[in-house]
């Protein structure tokens, strides 16, 4: 599968209206270049704040699956795993790309949104599962990061790539993304992602 596209930060100078002032140019880009206003990681981890009804919502999704016990080492990343598919079912389309991203409920309920609202929306997903989850930037490509509660990385890959650790727990990168249907793929595709220490 095609590696999902990269969200850049800037776009080249258009050299073609040299009269422009700094202020126009800058407006003229940020209108037909979204992408150049991306927002955060931390203005993502702000909105992908579940709300009592989002955590009543995601308890329905997963109240009828067999997951392993909570002392079980991989109860969290079957949830993750598990909401991942829910979330393709629920066929949002895309909408234009745009520095404003959605409340997790509009991209729901509206079955609109662009890879931002919808890593967001799975964000708040996890988050509402209680499993602790944020998003991390690196370079101009943001990640969803959520610790799996597992304590030895040897129990789930000896790739050093495919996953962080921090505070004896090891936590999986993902790149969420509307195209991405494979929850492997998405978790093979999150390994540029930076160390949790960074952000």
């Amino acid at each position: 599968p095609n590696k999902p596209e990269a969200l850049p930060q800037s776009v080249p100078l258009d050299t073609s209206d040299e009269a422009s002032t700094p202020m126009e140019k800058r407006m003229r880009d940020s209108e037909s270049n979204p992408l150049m206003n991306k927002p955060s990681a931390q203005t993502l981890n702000r909105i992908a704040t579940p709300d009592a009804h989002m955590r009543e919502y995601v308890a329905n999704l997963i109240k009828e699956e067999s997951f392993p016990s909570d002392e079980y080492p991989y109860r969290n990343l079957g949830i993750a795993r598990f909401l991942f598919y829910k979330l393709a079912e629920q066929q949002i389309n895309a909408r234009p790309l745009s520095f404003e991203v959605q409340e997790p409920w509009t991209t729901l309920e509206s079955k609109k949104g662009n890879d931002m609202d919808y890593a967001t929306l799975y964000c708040a997903w996890l988050r509402a599962a209680g499993i602790n989850a944020s998003f991390r930037e690196k370079g101009d490509k943001l990640f969803l990061m959520f610790d799996t509660n597992i304590r030895e990385p040897g129990s789930l890959t000896a790739n050093t790539h495919l996953y962080r650790k921090e505070e004896n727990t090891i936590w999986l990168p993902l790149q969420i993304t509307l195209s991405e249907t494979s929850f492997v793929r998405s978790w093979y595709h999150g390994k540029e992602a930076p160390a949790l220490q960074t952000q």
